[in-house]
């Protein structure tokens, strides 16, 4: 029954002022100890076609937009990843190469990127059901801001003040 799985699904959802469920990059856990900066972990469909005018920008595109220009504005204080949830969310698979077009077409280059799976995926363990979805995790790990939406610089850099990554951790 889809209604009953979406439920569970929301039941399970990562709310804020909760630690961030886990996962790896490149085959090993993040690691503790050494310096920890707050992350933004941003759920994007990386298959998302335009929007219906010449030029225009679906919402996962434009988050992916606004994730590079936080990114930069934090000069190094704040991380980033992406994880594309277009298999999950659309069922399509998605090739390597495919993947690594979308990355690179999407000024993507310098941001980790992931692949979501359905079945027991990242989309699951943070309870996401559409994208863009955006967390903000504090330098310990724990949520301090989810969005099941676009979320614009402004909105980011008040929240991001609020944690202060400009101070070194502890």
């Amino acid at each position: 029954m889809p209604g009953c799985s979406l439920a569970l699904l929301l039941l399970s959802a990562v709310l804020e002022g909760s630690p961030a469920p886990p996962f790896a990059l490149n085959g090993s856990a993040a690691k503790s100890g050494g310096p920890r900066t707050p992350t933004l972990i941003v759920f994007l469909d990386l298959g998302e076609e335009s929007g219906p005018t010449a030029g225009a920008q679906g919402p996962s595109r434009s988050q992916a937009d606004t994730l590079i220009s936080v990114l930069a504005s934090f000069e190094g204080r704040l991380k980033g990843v992406v994880v594309d949830v277009s298999p999950t969310l659309r069922g399509r698979d998605v090739t390597i190469a495919g993947l690594a077009t979308r990355v690179r077409d999407w000024g993507l280059d310098e941001v980790p990127v992931v692949e979501d799976h359905a079945g027991p995926g990242l989309a699951r363990s943070y309870g996401v059901t559409r994208a863009p979805s955006v967390f903000l995790l504090d330098a310990e790990g724990i949520v301090r801001g989810r969005w099941d939406r676009f979320v614009g610089p402004s909105e980011l850099g008040i929240r991001l003040a609020a944690l202060r990554p400009d101070d070194p951790a502890d």
